[in-house]
């Protein structure tokens, strides 16, 4: 955790207990008593600060726990919505609401950008590791070709291009139903449907073909 500026030993945050509730007389401030230490705050009172936190600290963390379902990601939100309380205080505005309201409005916007940041991280991770990986469209060809029956390479040549994409993919070439909507450009879902309506007609096809080859 960075260290405050200023000439007083700085505020470790990393001492506190984020998980316990704060005591009901001091979890909420008089608008009073807000206003007394936020002016302290302007001021760099890193005293205000602290008594600050001790308000609102519990709050801030138990609203980020909420948004995000992890601890360690809700304590990262609470240390910077108060670190930049402290760098920017001139972002309160006292005849906008209370300073409780304030940072609770904070904690939430903070926890739904990093729960975006989350996503939008597994999504790249994932596409990283699949392009990492030898798949490609052209794996469609090469798994025809190894295909042994003669029967189902023909029955797979009659479906539609997606579903027989998506089929190829999925059954032959063993990759998920995510990896498959990755490589086709399709939505997961989109996916499912194609091979479940390309399995049905392929199942149909083949039934067709052992008709014809009875004598």
């Amino acid at each position: 955790m960075p260290p405050f500026p200023g000439s007083v030993a700085p505020f470790a945050f990393e001492t506190m207990d984020l998980s316990s509730p704060a005591p009901a007389s001091i979890s909420k401030s008089s608008p009073a008593s807000d206003g007394s230490d936020f002016v302290d705050l302007v001021r760099r009172d890193q005293s205000a600060l602290a008594r600050i936190y001790d308000r609102f600290g519990s709050a801030v963390y138990g609203l980020s726990r909420q948004v995000l379902k992890d601890d360690g990601l809700a304590q990262d939100v609470t240390q910077e919505i108060f670190l930049r309380l402290w760098n920017e205080p001139q972002r309160f505005d006292p005849e906008r609401g209370s300073l409780r309201s304030f940072l609770l409005r904070e904690a939430h916007s903070r926890s739904i950008e990093r729960v975006r940041s989350e996503e939008a991280r597994r999504q790249r991770e994932s596409r990283s590791e699949f392009r990492d990986r030898p798949v490609t469209l052209d794996i469609e060809d090469d798994v025809l070709k190894s295909l042994t029956s003669d029967e189902v390479r023909n029955a797979l040549s009659q479906l539609p291009e997606g579903e027989r994409s998506a089929i190829v993919l999925a059954y032959y070439g063993g990759h998920s139903y995510r990896e498959v909507a990755n490589v086709l450009g399709a939505p997961e879902g989109t996916i499912k449907s194609r091979i479940r309506s390309g399995l049905l007609k392929l199942s149909s096809l083949l039934d067709d073909e052992g008709s014809e080859a009875k004598p």
